[in-house]
């Protein structure tokens, strides 16, 4: 991510470089490649105002690195310390237009009915308010309670634009085909942190391969995407009076 003229973050994928796999070699002792390039992500990134977490929680990992001015969360985990433990499918005990910012990661693939879910975040989102959603891609089955489904950048960009959603973005987190690999298959068998940095370092090495051969500069996105991890999407709820 980085800052426009109006200071402003705006999505941008990151190049794998060395000094990325240096500190993501490192971080895969506590998290995987997944959450760390989520993460990476989240604590570049500035939240409008008042903060909404749907299956957040005081105690989620990723709290500490929210940047916004004030956080509240729903989660059916009472373990996360959320601030309402609500059941699934269930209404959200907020008022309408009473966020700012709407955030939901890793909860979406466990949800069966997602268009009630985004229909219920939407609701509680003021008017020109940021939805803004990480769900894993190219990850394996992981139930908690289940897990229903792996949307892609296309899905995001359809059904939010039919809820009333606008300026609709997505990008894809990934390192490389090589890791991505690796994390489907969850990394059986022995060396697994030497294989893990093994393949980080051919990724890298292919990245490089690739930008030097190409005639043209190579499009992040379309490379990131063939092998996403995960998917991050941006959009804002449009205004009643807006016509866009």
């Amino acid at each position: 991510l980085m800052m426009n003229e109006n200071n402003k973050p705006v999505f941008l994928n990151k190049a794998p470089s060395l000094d990325r796999f240096f500190r993501i070699s490192k971080a895969l002792k506590e998290m995987s490649l997944t959450r760390y390039l989520q993460y990476e992500l989240i604590k570049s990134y500035s939240f409008k105002g008042h903060v909404l977490d749907f299956g957040g929680g005081d105690k989620a990992r990723y709290s500490s690195l929210l940047k916004c001015q004030s956080y509240k969360s729903v989660n059916i985990d009472p373990i996360i310390t959320p601030t309402w433990v609500i059941d699934i499918n269930e209404v959200l005990p907020c008022a309408d237009k009473s966020f700012d910012s709407v955030i939901s990661f890793n909860t979406l693939e466990h949800i069966y009915d997602v268009s009630s879910a985004l229909k219920e975040m939407k609701r509680v989102l003021k008017s020109d308010g940021e939805l803004f959603l990480i769900t894993p891609f190219l990850y394996p089955i992981h139930g908690h309670p289940d897990d229903f489904f792996r949307p892609t950048g296309s899905w995001y960009k359809e059904t939010l634009n039919k809820l009333g959603f606008q300026k609709i973005e997505v990008i894809s987190l990934s390192w490389g085909p090589f890791s991505t690999g690796q994390t489907c298959s969850g990394v059986p068998g022995k060396f697994k942190r030497f294989r893990q940095k093994i393949a980080l370092l051919l990724d890298l090495l292919y990245f490089n391969f690739l930008m030097h051969i190409k005639s043209k500069p190579l499009d992040l996105q379309q490379f990131s995407q063939q092998h996403a991890t995960s998917f991050v999407v941006r959009a804002t709820k449009k205004n009643e009076g807006s016509q866009i």
